[in-house]
C-alpha cells in the first residue's frame, strides 16, 4: 500500500526468517528463498527493509544472500533488530556487514557499547511508536481494569515479578498463556485491553545488567495508560528535555 506518499510492500514468510518455527524440507526452503528473491527483483524497491533479529542459516536469508540480491537490483538495505542485547549482538554484527543502516529500538542497545564504536555511524535508534491513530486514540474507553500485564512469561525475569504482584495485596491482573490468546487474539482486542487498564506493567529487565525498551512502552503511552516498569535509562532518555 501507500503510506505517507511512500509505496510500501510487506513480505511475510517465516520459512526464510525463523526457520525453526516453520517445518519443511530443504527443497521447500530453497523454493521459498527463490520466491522471495523473485518478488524483490520484480518490485525493485529503492530500500529493502529486513527483520534481522535471528541467526541466519542456509535455510534462511543470510547476509551473503542479501548482498547478492542488492547487487542485482541496486537498492539500499535497512536491517531491523528490535531487541539488541549482549546475548545476540553478534547477530547485529553479522547483518550490519550488508546494511546501509541498522535500526534498533533502544538507545542503550548493546551495539552502542564502546566495543562496537566503529559501527555506531551505521546504527539508528527509532522508537516503535504506534501509527494507527484511530485504533489507539478512538472513543474514550472505560478505565475498568487495574494495573495489568499482558504478554508471554518465557523470560525468567517476568514470572518473578508477576508472582510477587499476584501474591501481594494490590489490584493486579496478569494475562498470559491461553487467556492471552482468548482475550487478545486480535490487535483490536489487545489495544482495547491496554486502553481499559489504569496502569500497564512492562518488565524491562532482561539480564542482571540489561534493560530493554520494548514496543509495549510506546503502546501503553499511546493508549494513555500509566507505564510501570523497572528503572530503565533507555526509556528515560526519550523524555529528557
Amino acid at each position: 500500500g501507500v503510506e505517507g506518499g511512500v509505496s510500501v510492500r510487506a513480505y511475510f514468510d517465516d520459512v526464510i526468517v525463523y526457520a525453526s518455527e516453520a517445518r519443511c524440507s530443504d527443497v521447500d526452503a530453497r523454493s521459498h528463498l527463490h520466491d522471495f528473491a523473485m518478488a524483490v527483483e520484480d518490485e525493485r524497491p529503492d530500500v529493502l527493509m529486513l527483520d534481522c533479529g535471528f541467526a541466519s542459516n542456509p535455510r534462511t536469508i543470510t547476509p551473503a544472500f542479501i548482498k547478492d540480491l542488492r547487487q542485482r537490483i541496486g537498492c539500499r538495505v535497512v536491517c531491523l533488530m528490535r531487541d539488541c542485547l549482549n546475548d545476540n549482538v553478534a547477530i547485529a554484527e553479522e547483518w550490519i556487514t550488508v546494511a546501509d543502516t541498522l535500526v534498533v529500538g533502544d538507545p542503550k542497545a548493546a551495539i552502542y557499547s564502546d566495543k562496537y564504536r566503529d559501527l555506531h555511524s551505521t546504527v539508528l535508534t527509532l522508537p516503535t511508536i504506534p501509527t494507527e491513530r484511530a485504533l489507539y486514540h478512538g472513543d474514550e474507553a472505560p478505565r475498568d481494569l487495574p494495573l495489568t500485564f499482558i504478554g508471554s512469561v518465557f523470560h525468567p525475569s517476568r514470572p518473578m515479578v508477576l508472582s510477587a504482584l499476584l501474591t501481594a495485596d494490590v489490584a493486579f491482573e496478569a494475562v498470559f498463556g491461553d487467556q492471552r490468546r482468548d482475550r487478545t487474539s486480535t490487535k483490536e482486542g489487545y489495544v482495547d485491553f491496554l486502553r481499559r487498564s489504569r496502569a500497564t506493567l512492562n518488565v524491562s529487565v532482561h539480564s542482571e545488567t540489561e534493560r530493554l525498551v520494548t514496543a509495549r512502552v510506546w503502546q501503553s503511552i499511546a493508549c494513555g495508560t500509566v507505564l510501570v516498569e523497572q528503572e530503565n535509562a533507555g526509556t528515560a532518555s526519550f523524555f529528557v528535555p
